[in-house]
């Protein structure tokens, strides 16, 4: 096992705060095993902090670029386009024949847009669908009606046709209880 030390420690920190390293390269950059990395992380509770506090760092850092990015998407950005043609002189030295520069525009992206608005204020901006359906004047499409309140050769004569309305390849019972 590899001697432990604070040198170690700041080196694995900066190695996880600089980068997405594995542990297994980590280690390898460092000269330790993996199974050292865990033996610390298990029994030395300052590296498994200085580990922890890293890998923190390491997302707000990230969380950062992604708000930055997202911020360009959401307002469009201008950037400069910059072809170099070269040539070859007759001393076989290098040299720019042609330079054009061209600025581009990227409009805003849609996507992030609704993407920003939708997790950021859903109150006001909601990424669902809804559908009501209903019939002439906004009454019910499918009224519904208590059967009991029909008459007995009423009820029977809409039980068999009833029994004969089928939905999906299943048939439609409908059973009363008489009054």
């Amino acid at each position: 096992m590899a001697k432990y030390s604070k040198k170690i420690v700041n080196s694995i920190c900066e190695l996880i705060k600089a980068d997405t390293f594995t542990v297994n390269e980590i280690c390898q950059k460092v000269g330790i095993t993996k199974s050292t990395f865990y033996q610390w992380c298990g029994g030395k509770s300052d590296f498994s902090d200085a580990v922890k506090k890293a890998k923190e760092e390491l997302i707000h850092v990230i969380l950062d670029d992604c708000n930055n990015s997202l911020k360009k998407l959401i307002r469009g950005y201008d950037y400069e386009e910059v072809v170099e043609v070269y040539a070859i002189d007759k001393n076989d030295n290098k040299r720019v024949k042609k330079r054009t520069v061209v600025k581009k525009h990227i409009a805003p992206n849609l996507g992030a847009i609704i993407h920003y608005q939708t997790n950021r204020d859903p109150e006001n901006w909601k990424n669902r669908q809804s559908t009501e359906l209903t019939g002439s004047g906004g009454r019910d499409l499918f009224p519904s009606f208590d059967l009991s309140e029909l008459e007995p050769e009423q009820r029977e004569a809409l039980l068999k046709i009833a029994e004969k309305f089928n939905t999906g390849g299943r048939t439609r019972t409908l059973t009363t209880q008489a009054k």
